[in-house]
């Protein structure tokens, strides 16, 4: 056995030591950063929909406040329905109280509902 081996094993631990924490700072940060901006996005998102009480486009998230009760969308053209987009925007930003089984088939119901609507207006 090489007595040469031994100082070479304690530069290679000292070196694993030294850097880790470099090498785990940059494998980490990457998704630090994404999960930071997609939390902020969504804030946004939450944000815009308080502020126009649910009431958005389900397709584009166009804010249509100052808009009738029952129209076509200016931004994306497709057919709306106030009830039926407060509905949905409730349902996604809501706690999961009623159980999840309920809270599933309610959406699916008001999903089709929407699709219903987009498809009535569309030429």
């Amino acid at each position: 056995m090489s007595w040469t081996l031994i100082p070479l094993g304690w530069v290679v631990y000292f070196v694993a030591l030294v850097f880790k924490p470099i090498i785990f700072f940059y494998l980490l940060m990457p998704f630090v950063i994404v999960f930071f901006i997609h939390h902020k996005r969504q804030a946004g998102i939450y944000n815009r929909v308080i502020r126009c009480d649910h009431y958005l486009c389900v397709w584009c998230r166009y804010p249509l406040c100052d808009l009738p009760d029952v129209g076509v969308c200016p931004e994306c053209g497709s057919g709306y329905r106030k009830e039926l987009c407060q509905m949905l925007y409730r349902y996604a930003y809501a706690g999961l109280s009623p159980g999840t089984k309920v809270l599933q088939q309610r959406e699916k119901w008001l999903w089709a509902r929407a699709l219903r609507e987009r498809d009535r207006v569309q030429p």
